[in-house]
């Protein structure tokens, strides 16, 4: 060897080979670096066939190049109305090697500019998936967090659906490789060699700073808050193709299968070995494996790479196994081989499994009494995670069961509340409070349910049973946050601290005779935290036509019921948009009592937000209705129901003087009795019963916010 390098030495030695060899060094330089030129020149005009609304960028791994990724492009503008480009700017010379060396943050930042400059030639586009295979899975993580919009929960201003990553590693490489390739990691493939070492803590800036990996992983973070955003999102691994270290990285798992075996048994669902012979098993919670012996564990609780797939546990993935059944076949999987036809079944399940191919169908159940804005909010968040938002209602006998007393609002009127939530598609009456085997083969078969939801609080049966343990076991289960300072209980709660003679108008300036002083206290406070991004949330977003005709109608909208949404639905009727006024607390405590009103002008204005019939709302509207008013919001109509504000004739009632001056008043018949006086009366009729009930609740309540844990909302 030492006598062949001293020939190679000596025949370098020559001038003239020395300058050829120099020469044809910069001139493929020079003709790598052209060529690059001319294919990010050509942007990505070549993909766009007519409008596209679905933008679904691809993007390649390390040292890979956007060739690689036309298959599966090619695959994905055959579906209709998608337009689907292969990321280019993390493509370099020589392979691409110190384009993507340089670290996981500077190629996300350039991925995040390319896709802006797309976003913006494209006004047409209104959604975004994005598809990472191997590092480009981590690049398009980064990116997803710099384009993240907090307001208004979008991705460069677009609604994410699809967040797909392939052989992506997730928790690092350090596992995965051996002494050599670790070495190679570390120092020739620079940062990103490092950050996926997990040894890029600490800098010269910040010598506090966690690993890159890490920090992405941490709850709260834009990069995890941007991928709770996407509807639906998949990891994708090979059992078996690099090393066990790699498989379970690449799925951002803690346990890793014995077998081939266990994994098609505990998988969700039976793959179709005829359509996708390469796909063996996609599961959901992968928290179960911990509990089956079949799985083992990785990696110790004290370990980063446990710390990162703990964080990452949040997110409700679809983590698909994949397995090349030869040796040749599994060795070409972290290659362009897997886009060409040796991987195309991968490819067409990829692409059968987007959202928006078939609707996914969510159920969310329970007794939703006195329905307020945090049952709306829970509602709101499951259809983030589908399209479709199936609610089944617990009957009075099934509460009566197994809460222990009956509900105040009776079967009718919370359907009636439910059903005009703007996020429910279909309230299913009558449904048990356990789901039992028989009734989940109902959801699953006749109603095609996907997944069943429920806020993080716990849901047990009057004989301390899971009422979810099916559907966890099952895989099917999701979670979302329930919303802080607003529970039926603390509503209940508001209201045993007043009497009857409390809310009644005659005794409003003095204390009731047959009131004790500890009935006459003032209504428990709002813990609730009104928040922009809240109303934000619940905002329909709409503004009037010029032409529309605008109908206005106002009043105090407390302990939004039955009867408000009955009046609201006649007045949208009289045309075509429909604006409410919410008055200010210190109005209705004026004219109403002290006690009232029961929520608050914010929780109220949320109340109104979700109910499918309102366009817009007026925060603290003016008692009177003023001709200003009527201009500036081209109000065409006022309607005023028969029972509002202090129940004197709408004749003789002077805030509606000007309207009823301008000829544009109008009275609506109030189909129900039902009030907030009355809620507050069924109150106070039980009032031991629910004295009884509450205390038991709030004892749990305590417990829950004792224990609770921070979760980011969907």
């Amino acid at each position: 060897a030492m006598l062949q390098a001293s020939k190679v030495w000596e025949y370098l030695n020559n001038p003239e080979i020395a300058v050829a060899v120099l020469v044809g060094a910069i001139l493929l330089f020079i003709l790598q670096w052209t060529a690059i030129l001319l294919e990010k020149m050509r942007g990505h005009t070549e993909v766009v066939l007519g409008e596209r609304k679905h933008l679904f960028v691809v993007v390649h791994g390390f040292s890979g190049k956007p060739k690689q990724m036309d298959y599966l492009c090619k695959r994905l503008n055959q579906e209709e109305g998608i337009m689907a480009i292969p990321a280019r700017c993390n493509w370099g010379p020589f392979g691409g090697w110190f384009s993507t060396g340089d670290g996981l943050d500077r190629g996300g930042r350039r991925l995040a500019s390319e896709i802006r400059e797309v976003v913006s030639t494209h006004p047409s586009l209104e959604t975004i998936s994005i598809f990472g295979d191997g590092v480009g899975g981590l690049y398009a993580r980064y990116a997803c967090g710099i384009l993240y919009d907090k307001t208004k929960d979008t991705i460069v201003g677009l609604r994410p659906l699809n967040f797909v990553s392939l052989a992506t590693p997730h928790l690092g490489v350090r596992r995965a490789f051996g002494p050599f390739h670790r070495f190679a990691a570390r120092y020739l493939v620079g940062a990103t060699g490092r950050q996926l070492l997990l040894e890029d803590s600490g800098s010269k800036k910040d010598p506090t700073a966690q690993p890159m990996l890490l920090r992405m992983s941490e709850e709260g973070s834009v990069f995890m808050q941007a991928l709770h955003l996407f509807r639906h999102k998949s990891f994708y691994s090979d059992f078996g193709s690099v090393s066990d270290a790699m498989y379970v990285s690449a799925l951002a798992s803690t346990q890793e299968p014995t077998s081939l075996q266990a994994l098609e048994k505990t998988s969700l669902e039976k793959i179709n070995k005829e359509l996708y012979p390469h796909v063996v098993s996609m599961h959901q919670d992968i928290s179960l494996w911990e509990k089956d012996p079949a799985f083992r564990g990785r990696y110790p609780k004290d370990r980063m790479e446990y710390r990162i797939a703990r964080n990452m546990g949040s997110l409700n993935v679809m983590r698909t196994t994949v397995h090349f059944h030869h040796d040749w076949m599994r060795s070409t999987w972290h290659s362009y081989r897997r886009w060409t036809a040796d991987g195309q079944d991968i490819v067409d399940h990829i692409i059968g499994q987007l959202s928006g191919r078939r609707p996914v169908r969510i159920w969310v159940d329970g007794c939703f009494d006195m329905f307020h804005f945090g049952h709306a909010n829970a509602f709101r968040q499951a259809r983030t995670m589908g399209d479709v938002l199936v609610v089944g209602l617990n009957p009075d006998r099934e509460v009566q069961k197994h809460k222990g007393g009956p509900p105040i609002m009776n079967d009718a009127e919370r359907f009636e509340a439910v059903s005009a939530c703007k996020w429910v598609d279909e309230c299913i009456p009558d449904v048990p409070y356990m789901l039992d085997d028989v009734w989940m083969r109902r959801l699953f078969d006749k109603y095609q349910i996907d997944y069943i939801v429920h806020g993080d609080d716990p849901c047990f049966t009057s004989d301390g049973q899971d009422v979810y343990a099916m559907a966890k076991n099952m895989g099917r289960y999701k979670t979302v946050k329930r919303t802080e300072g607003v529970s039926t209980t603390d509503l209940v709660g508001r209201m045993l601290l007043m009497t009857k003679d409390h809310h009644q108008r005659e005794e409003m300036s003095r204390r009731s005779s047959d009131c004790t002083p500890e009935d006459d206290i003032p209504a428990s406070a709002s813990t609730f935290l009104a928040t922009t991004r809240r109303i934000t949330q619940f905002s329909n977003n709409r503004v009037p036509k010029p032409d529309d005709r605008v109908v206005y109608v106002d009043g105090a909208f407390d302990l939004f019921h039955a009867g408000h949404i009955r009046c609201l639905k006649k007045a949208r009727e009289q045309g075509d948009f429909l604006i409410v006024g919410v008055h200010r607390d210190d109005e209705i405590n004026h004219h109403r009592g002290r006690n009232f009103p029961i929520m608050n002008l914010h929780e109220r204005t949320l109340g109104v937000l979700s109910c499918r019939y309102v366009d817009e709302v007026i925060i603290g509207a003016p008692w009177e209705v003023t001709r200003d008013m009527i201009v500036t919001l081209n109000i065409s109509v006022v309607v005023c129901g028969t029972h509002f504000k202090d129940c004197s004739p709408v004749d003789a009632h002077p805030s509606y003087n000007v309207p009823r001056s301008l000829g544009i008043l109008r009275e609506l018949e109030s189909e129900l009795a039902l009030s907030t006086s009355e809620i507050v009366d069924r109150i106070v009729a039980h009032r031991a019963d629910f004295e009884s009930k509450f205390e038991k609740k709030s004892v749990k309540e305590a417990e829950y916010l004792r224990d609770k844990t921070y979760m980011v909302e969907s």
